[in-house]
């Protein structure tokens, strides 16, 4: 019974290393802050496309979805402080 119980953790110890060594977890990393910042832009353009005409409603949109996504992002394990800098300042030149 011991020798089963050794047998299927070392496989699925052997299991887990394999997938993390292959590299996809990287990549699906890469993806996702990808995806993430493609949302907001999209988000973004969208909120604002009714006030084309209309600048200083456009500026308080950006403005309250910039504050909203600076939090969110703060709160985002796939980003680090700099990273997120850089993608509010990507949005706010949109």
């Amino acid at each position: 019974m011991e020798v089963i119980v050794f047998l299927l953790t070392a496989l699925t110890a052997g299991a887990l290393f394999y997938k993390r060594k292959d590299g996809s977890s990287i990549r699906s990393t890469v993806l996702k802050k990808e995806d993430i910042i493609k949302n907001y832009e999209d988000e973004l353009k969208e909120m604002m496309s009714p006030y084309e005409d209309d600048k200083k409603m456009q500026i308080k949109i950006k403005k309250e979805y910039l504050q909203k996504c600076n939090s969110e992002l703060s709160r985002n394990v796939f980003f680090d402080e700099d990273e997120a800098k850089e993608v509010i300042e990507k949005l706010s030149q949109l």
